[in-house]
C-alpha cells in the first residue's frame, strides 16, 4: 500500500487538470505516487518518467508544461515540486515546507553547518591577524 492523498480546493482541481491532456493526467498520478512528502516532491529525470510511462521524452516535456501552466507543479532541472493548495499526500504541518514555495527562492536553501564554521573561523583568524600587526606595529614603534 502507497498511501493516500488528499485533493483540495476540487472543483478547481478537477478544472485545471481536464485541461490537461490524458498524459498529463498519467503523469500527475505517478509524480503523486513517486512523491516525497516530506517536501512534496519528485527526483526525476524526463527519460526515467518516459521509460515509466512508455512515452518519449518530448511527450513527457509537453505535459510537464501543460501541468506547469495550470500550476499543479513547478518543475526545475529534474525536480518536480507538487503545489499542495490541490494534493498533498504527507503530514499537513509539513505543508508550509513544500518545495512548491520554496524552489526558485533564496530563502529555501539549506544552510551547510561546515560553511558556517569555516565562515566564523576566518572572521576570527582574521581578527586575530589585525591584532598580531597591531602588536607588531606597536613594538616597532617603541623599539625605533
Amino acid at each position: 500500500m502507497r498511501g493516500f492523498v488528499r485533493t483540495f480546493n476540487n472543483s478547481e482541481f478537477f478544472s485545471r487538470i481536464s485541461s490537461v491532456g490524458g498524459l498529463g493526467v498519467k503523469l500527475y498520478g505517478l509524480l503523486l505516487d513517486m512523491a516525497d512528502w516530506r517536501l512534496g516532491r519528485v527526483v526525476s529525470t524526463q527519460e526515467e518518467l518516459a521509460v515509466m510511462l512508455d512515452k518519449s521524452v518530448r511527450s513527457i516535456e509537453r505535459a510537464v508544461k501543460d501541468l506547469s501552466e495550470q500550476g499543479l507543479i513547478r518543475y526545475k532541472r529534474g525536480i518536480y515540486a507538487i503545489n499542495p493548495e490541490f494534493s498533498w499526500g504527507g503530514r499537513s504541518w509539513n505543508i508550509p515546507k513544500a518545495s512548491y514555495y520554496t524552489m526558485g527562492s533564496r530563502a529555501g536553501e539549506v544552510v551547510s553547518i561546515v560553511q558556517v564554521v569555516r565562515e566564523i573561523k576566518r572572521e576570527s583568524l582574521e581578527e586575530a591577524g589585525r591584532e598580531t600587526l597591531r602588536e607588531i606595529t606597536r613594538r616597532s614603534r617603541k623599539k625605533g
